[in-house]
This record gives structure tokens, sequence and C-alpha cells, in this order.
């Protein structure tokens, strides 16, 4: 039984699914210190939850990326490359929030700098990616034919339900 992001991702595509379960996030994430000042910890807990249900959506998203753009032998290759950069920048906020939070902003300054070290990536995100290979301005006709003979094709989800 297919789940409601992948659902969802069938349905509008798995670029703007991964690119909102991101930005969404990242703008919350900037509110988070004005939302905790003007109406307290309730604030915080109500943007964590709406966070956690956008990230919610990502790994389907991803997945359905990955077999569009990866042959089968690459797709664990590409999924352990996403897993360890979202690992490396966790290890580096750690790192960096301690000296963020020594300035004359404070803590909400981890917040902020969390929020704008995503802009660039979402700005390359929209510019770049795309759901399937076909529909990419930017990809070489070498390369669409490779993932072409070399990925299989996603049947739809009515047809493996017999619907």
């Amino acid at each position: 039984m297919p789940t409601f992001a992948g659902r969802l991702t069938d349905a509008l595509g798995a670029k703007w699914i991964t690119f909102s379960g991101l930005l969404v996030p990242c703008l919350l994430t900037a509110l988070l210190p004005l939302a905790i000042r003007s109406v307290g910890v309730g604030a915080a807990i109500a943007i964590q939850t709406i966070n956690g249900g956008f990230h919610g959506c990502l790994y389907p998203s991803l997945f359905s990326l990955y077999t569009s753009w990866f042959p089968a032998k690459e797709r664990s290759t590409a999924n352990a490359l996403i897993i360890f950069g979202g690992s490396l920048g966790n290890a580096a906020m750690y790192i960096l929030g301690g000296y963020l939070c020594a300035t004359d902003i404070g803590w909400p300054l981890v917040f902020y700098s969390l929020s704008a070290l995503h802009l660039p990536w979402l700005a390359a995100w929209l510019w770049y990616a795309s759901s399937q290979p076909a529909d990419n301005r930017r990809i070489s006709d070498e390369e669409l034919l490779y993932l072409k003979q070399n990925v299989a094709v996603k049947k739809s989800s009515s047809s493996v339900s017999g619907v």
C-alpha cells in the first residue's frame, strides 16, 4: 500500500515534493526564534511538528528520484551520499552552533544560519533538478540515452494493483 507521501510524489512530481520538503522547514526554522519569543514553547512544538511532516515526505520523493535517475547498481551509492551529506551538515552545525551562540545575536543565529545555508541549495535545486530525466533541459543526449537503457521504467501504482 503506497504512503501518502508516495502518492503525493507521484501526483506532483518528486522535484516539487523534495523542494517543498526542504523549503517549508527552512522558512519555519528561520521563524522559530521569533515564534518562541512571541508565543512560547507551544510555537516551537507546532513548528517542529510541521517540519517533521514535511521532512517525512523527503525520503519517498528521493526514492522516486533514485528510481528515475540511477541504475539499480548505483542507487545504494546515491542514497549513501545523501545520508552522508546530511550527517556531515549536522556535524558541521553542531561545531558551528557553539560559536554562533557566543555572538551578540545568540542562539537564534543558529536557526538563521541553518536556514540561510539551505537557500543556495534550494536555488540550485530549482535550476538543475527535474523529476524525470526526459524532462531535464540540461541533460546531454548521451546521458539521457544511458539512463533510458539502464534505468527500469517505473510502473504506475494502478497497473501494479490491477486497477
